[in-house]
């Protein structure tokens, strides 16, 4: 999306070795992805033993980014960024690519 091709760009321009994930959904024990007719309904996902209570994943309106800095002692190894349950708004995609990569310079 737009925000992980910004914070590409920037991090790539400021020289900081970097790596993009996107969260995958629920994973581990019992976690399916939920179908419907034999295809698979995006965003929904149930347990193995209950097909009929499902939930949506990522929560709706759910927007969080996050930074592992393992190797930087004066960061916290896991530091959220942005998170729009908290802010209540969509991110400025540059203006948080700038952001990020200056914390991480």
């Amino acid at each position: 999306g737009r925000v992980s091709e910004a914070l590409a760009a920037s991090l790539a321009n400021a020289g900081v070795e970097h790596a993009i994930q996107v969260n995958p959904g629920p994973q581990g024990d019992g976690w399916e992805r939920h179908t419907f007719g034999g295809k698979r309904v995006v965003g929904w996902f149930h347990r193995a033993e209950n097909q009929f209570r499902k939930v949506r994943y990522p929560r709706l309106g759910a927007f969080e980014v996050t930074v592992n800095c393992p190797s930087d002692p004066q960061l916290p190894i896991w530091a959220t960024v942005f998170s729009r349950l908290e802010t209540q708004r969509w991110p400025d995609p540059d203006k948080l690519a700038r952001q990020v990569a200056e914390l991480l310079v």
